[in-house]
């Protein structure tokens, strides 16, 4: 659920600390599509 409210954010409003937790989230997730989701979020991609 979060990383839903996350996608919807502009990469400018990722505080930058969230945005290095998500690369770090991104590299560990076993599960590839909360990879698709984090890379969408790190992205700024809301498709």
């Amino acid at each position: 659920m979060a990383l839903n409210a996350i996608e919807s954010w502009s990469p400018a409003q990722l505080p930058v600390e969230l945005h290095e937790l998500l690369e770090v989230a991104r590299q560990q997730e076993p599960d590839e599509k909360i990879r698709e989701q984090l890379d969408k979020a790190l992205a700024g991609n809301n498709a």
